[in-house]
Parts: C-alpha cells; structure tokens; sequence
C-alpha cells in the first residue's frame, strides 16, 4: 500500500496570489497540487500555472546537473560536470577576477522568480567578498509603489475579500482574469451584489466582459484622463469636502490643476470621446464606495509616476479611503516584515547599476569593469529591456553563472549552470504583495537529481573561499525558527505548517484610523518630496510620453504603432513558457493589431508579419482584431527566443519617471507583411 501524505505550502511566484496550496505526496513523489481554502484571499482556488507544478516539477527538460559550456555562447551546447569541479572552477573565477580587478568587477543580478525569507542568505557572502555590483530599480512595480507611498505613505490596500463590498470597481490598466484569477472570484461577487465594473485599458480584455464600461485610451494617457475625472467630479461637487480638509494636502492647489483638463482636451489626449469620459463620471457619482485597482502595466511608461498618482487619488476625492469596499489598490505589503539574524556586518553591494540599463551599464562600467555575472532567480535575457545588447555584453565576459531549473534563455548564455531546487524540495517563509498572510512554504520532497538550493550552493562556495560559516549557517527549519524569534512575532512554524497566518496589526480595512504615514500625516495631493526626491512636479500632471503615441519625438513617424506587451495568463514573466500543457493553452505566439491598422496594410489574421523598429524586428502570425485601440499593436511578454517573439529585442532601456522603473511601454514600431525571402524590415 503506497504511503500517502497531504501537506500545506505555499506557492512563492512573482504574482498577486501568492496561493496557499496542499500537495499530495506518494512514496516521497509528488502526485497532486490544489488550493488551500483557509487562505480568504485565494479561496482554495490556484491557476493554470500552479495546476501545471507536478508537470513542471517533473518536467523532462528540467536541469538535474552541474553543466559546463563547450560550445559558443548561446549554443546551448554543455556538459556535465560535477559539483567539485564546478564551485572549484567558479571559486577560482571569483579569486582570480578579485586580485585583478577588485570585488566590483562582480556582478550579482537576482530578480524575483521566487519570494522568500531565504533569499537574505546571499548577503552573508558576497558582503565578505568585500562588496560586489548589484542592481537598482525593478522591472516590476517600482514606480506605482513609489507614487503610492508618496501619496499615502505606505503600501496597503483593503483584503482582497472585503472587494465584495464595493459599489463601483474599477480597473485601470489590469486584467485580473490573467494575473490575479482569485480577484476575479471577489469581483464577480460584488457585481452579484448590485456592485458596477468599469475597465480601463487600450487592450478589451478577459475581465470586461461583465464592464458596464470599457474605456481604451491612448497609451500613457492616464493621467490626463484621471485629472479630467477629478476636475468633473469637483464641478458637479461630488467630492467629500469634510474628508479632504481633515485628511488631505493641498486641494485648492490641486482642483487648479485637474481644472486643467476640462473634458475638451481630456478627450483629444487620450483618444476618447467627451461620452466616454462622461459615462465615466456618472458612475462615480453614481456607485460608492469606489475601489480603483491600478495594474503594473500602466506604470510602465515614462510619465507613470504622474499617472499613478493622478489615479491614486480619485477614491481620496469622493471619501472612499478608509472604508469597507473603496480605496485604492496597488500593492499590499501589510505582512510582517522579518529579521535576517544572520546578517554580515558590512554591505553586500558598493556599487549599483540600473536593472533596466542592465547591457548599457555592463558595457560602461569602468573602475573597475564588469567581468563576472552571477544571475538566479531572472532571466535577463527575455525581461530586461533592450535584451540584444544585454547578449552582446555577456559574450564579452569573463564569466557567466547561472543558477537556474531550465536551460532558458539566460542560462544559454552561462559558462557554468547551476541545477536550483523547485520550490517543493526547501522551506522558506513568503509574504506575498496582495494579501497580508504570512506562509511556510515548507520542504515535502527530497531534491531530484543533484538539484540544490542557493543556500547550499553559496555555504559550499565560502567554505572553498575560507570565508566565516557563522554568517553562511547550515540551511535548514532551524534557521526559519530563528528568523521568526528575531523578527519578534508570535507564530511558531508548527502554526504555519497548519495554514497561513494574519498578523494582528493587519487593517482588513486600510486606513480606517485614518492615520497616513507621510511627511505632513494625510494625503499628499500636493507631494514636496515628489520635487524634492525626484525632480518632479509635486501635483500629478499629463506629461507626453518620449516615444509612442503623442510623443513629440520622430519615431512616431516612422513606427507609427505604439507596442504594448500584456502578461499572459500561461507564464509568469517567462517562466512556465517551457511546459508542453500551457503552451498548448496559449497558442502561438502573435501580434495582435486593430481590424483599422491592418486594413492599411493588407494584413489579414494567420498572415506572416514583421514587427520591427530600429531595435530589432520580429517574425509573427497576425491577429487582426477589433479588441485593441486603433494605432496600437500587442505582443505577450515572456516568449522565448527560440519562439520567435521575444519582445524586449524591441524596447528601450528607458526609466520612468519615477521608482527608476523600466518604461518597457514607450515603444514605436511598424508592422508590415513578411513577403518571404531573407527580407529585412530595417
């Protein structure tokens, strides 16, 4: 009789549900993975992605061995070594290029492939290294968190399950139904319960389909289109005058600036109708509370800081802040925060360079120049801008480690490939961004092959390089139950094997003190540090965006559509691309374009096309649709290159405005039909 075992976890992804899960284990194999209904945010309900982790953890193609390079760069051709010989080879390489160059001349990039306390553990090693280069800025959210802590101070939001309790939902510029399935649960209870849906976003998308409006302005147009909403809803006097003169900064200040995008202009700026925007208003006047959910995609332009601080503040203006079913969401960062106790008493990192100008930066570095990469938990090579200069700099170092599960497109890349563990075979603690649980996602299998995690993999390094243990503990529970002493909380790990824990500081209902931990203690309509911090007027305002649509540089005559690039709902930026049954589900990839725009171009759907600017071009079937705004095309984020539709070959390494976040949405580009041939676009 097989020996069966049911255990909780938790899923530790780069995504809004952070899913409380229970996996089935058979004989030490992992058999089954679904929902874990005590988590209220998630319901008991997981997504495509977490229904495919038996296949993903199983996968053919999943790396269960050193790998050495034998081939050119960007081959794929490797061996197999051993561990030995491959922490020798790299310890070697971190010496070598330490005495030549000094310990900057390294690079560490990590991004977010998995959350988890654990990753504090790298800080013990390369700090005695003496202080390497790392990264700053994010390719994520930076610039909405950093406008929504300018403005309320903090990041939190009400629970995910107190939606239900909304009079009007609106999304701006976020599609749920892909990146946030459990929200779509609350939403479609609230709209059982009388509640409307308004969706905005250039894309008509999975979650309007129960919108009482679809607005799809221009690209980066938000702000205009928020600032002319505000000034509308101060005219018609809808905004709550007791709430702002007690909890609010600056609205005189600010009513004069929304007064400068009466509906006339509003409309001519983000391609809408005076209607549209009206029908707009109406449902705020009409529908409260208001909860407005910005979405991540909308904050990566170069004006976005503006934008999301423009959007932020419509529930502040009728008095939705602070109560059941209204506020604004972004980012909900109300778990506990946790104590590394294993901390290294000097800085990990001297020096820093831009995560979205990572190949720029790379190539000028100089004092000492870069010769060493070490890259887990990203693939820079599909989700960093401009991705073709990021190869050509890697071709030129010295080194290249790479810990990763797949040989992706990165790991191509490495000289040498480190096979990581899946995230059923170590434990860690994970706080997602969405909801406010803490969670053990705890270790239920053994490893497969020789896979091991980056604990491991760095206390055998400093063991070679003879660097103090004490501060590169042996990795095990032991190690979470001194994280969670020293972080002072009252949970025990044998609590959270039981299921996913609320601190008792979380407020279900965001500000509901009324409390807001800015520099003046309300909100900021008027933000001095928005000046002061990052050269930025301190009232949210439209500013054009630096290539797209309205733009006023020349690119638009010459690549005369704006590419936007969704997430879909079958990866998680790139992960999960590789696995046969949600390739399936997603299809090929395409590049979507109005039924208007490819008229002009004789393009029809299934038809071959080149999408291409003075970056790069892709290869691509067309799919002619009516769901995009005229002048806009459409690429899905995350596809491989060996998919033929890795879409950062053609955006630029541009930060935002503010958060130094990338502004992967100010792109320019044309679209033509592929006449066969070695023909190129350029």
């Amino acid at each position: 009789m097989p020996e069966q075992n049911q255990l909780r976890t938790c899923c530790p992804r780069d995504c809004f549900g952070s899913c409380s899960m229970l996996v089935q284990v058979e004989d030490g194999e992992l058999r089954s993975v679904q929902g874990d209904g005590l988590n209220l945010a998630t319901r008991g309900k997981i997504c495509s992605k977490g229904l495919s982790y038996v296949s993903r953890h199983n996968a053919p193609d999943r790396l269960l061995y050193p790998l050495r390079r034998v081939g050119e760069r960007g081959s794929s051709q490797f061996e197999r070594i051993s561990w030995q010989e491959a922490l020798e080879t790299i310890a070697y390489e971190l010496t070598r290029i330490k005495a030549e160059h000094g310990p900057e001349a390294l690079l560490y990039y990590s991004y977010a492939g998995a959350f988890g306390v654990h990753g504090n553990y790298l800080q013990g090693f390369w700090s005695q290294l003496g202080g390497v280069t790392d990264t700053y800025g994010d390719l994520c959210y930076p610039t909405g968190s950093e406008a929504t802590r300018l403005t309320y101070g903090t990041l939190k939001h009400n629970a995910p399950w107190d939606l239900v309790n909304a009079g009007l939902i609106v999304l701006w510029g976020k599609n749920p139904a892909r990146t946030n399935v459990q929200q779509m649960h609350a939403i479609n209870q609230a709209l059982d319960r009388g509640a409307k849906l308004v969706t905005i976003d250039p894309i008509r998308n999975e979650s309007s389909v129960r919108s009482s409006l679809h607005l799809s302005p221009n690209p980066g147009s938000d702000a205009a289109l928020a600032l002319c909403v505000a000034n509308e809803l101060i005219k018609r006097g809808a905004h709550d005058v007791e709430f702002l003169e007690q909890h609010a900064l600056g609205f005189p200040e600010f009513q004069e600036r929304a007064a400068e995008y009466p509906l006339e202009r509003a409309a001519e700026l983000c391609g809408l109708s005076i209607d549209d925007i009206e029908q707009l208003v109406e449902l705020f006047l009409d529908q409260q509370p208001v909860s407005v959910i910005c979405g991540y995609g909308m904050q990566s332009y170069t004006n976005s800081g503006q934008a999301v601080r423009a959007v932020a503040l419509l529930p502040a203006l009728v008095g939705s802040v602070g109560k059941s079913g209204g506020g604004f969401h972004f980012a909900n960062k109300q778990a506990p925060p946790l104590k590394w106790p294993y901390a290294y008493p000097a800085p990990a990192f001297t020096r820093s360079i831009s995560i979205t100008k990572l190949g720029r930066e790379i190539a000028e570095s100089d004092n000492p120049p870069i010769k060493l990469a070490w890259v887990e938990r990203g693939n820079p090579l599909v989700t960093n801008p401009d991705v073709k200069r990021i190869e050509a700099v890697f071709e030129e170092l010295d080194m290249v480690v790479v810990v990763e599960q797949f040989l992706t497109d990165t790991a191509r890349f490495a000289d040498i490939v480190l096979p990581s563990t899946s995230m059923f075979e170590y434990s860690t603690l994970v706080a997602g961004y969405w909801h406010p649980y803490l969670m053990l996602q705890q270790q239920v299998i053994p490893p497969r092959g020789e896979c091991r995690n980056e604990t491991w993999i760095y206390r055998e390094l400093g063991k070679l390089l003879g660097l103090d243990l004490q501060y590169l503990p042996e990795y095990d529970e032991s190690v979470l139950d001194e994280v969670l002493q020293s972080s002072g909380l009252d949970v025990t790990l044998d609590e959270l094997r039981a299921g996913p824990w609320l601190s008792g500081q979380v407020q279900e209902v965001a500000y509901s003190d009324h409390k807001f931990p800015t520099p003046s203690g309300k909100i900021e309509l008027v933000c001095e540090s928005m000046q002061l911090k990052w050269g930025a007027d301190p009232l949210p305002c439209y500013v054009p965006l630096q290539e797209g649509i309205g733009s006023a540089g020349s690119e638009g005559k010459r690549y005369p559509l704006q590419l936007l690039t969704p997430h879909s709902g079958y990866r998680i930026h790139s992960q999960f691309n590789n696995l046969p049954w949600l390739r399936h589900l997603n299809g090929e990839p395409v590049v979507e374009i109005n039924a208007q725009d490819a008229k002009q171009r004789q393009i029809k759907t299934g038809d071959w096309v080149l999408v291409f600017n003075g970056r790069s071009e892709l290869k691509l079937k067309a799919c002619v649709t009516e769901g995009i705004k005229p002048g806009c095309v459409a690429v899905d984020h995350g596809w491989w290159q060996s998919d033929g539709a890795r879409a950062n070959e053609l955006t630029a390494d541009r930060h935002t405005d503010i958060g130094h976040g990338a502004a992967f949405n100010d792109v320019s580009v044309e679209v033509v039909r592929y006449r066969g041939g070695k023909q190129s676009a350029h």
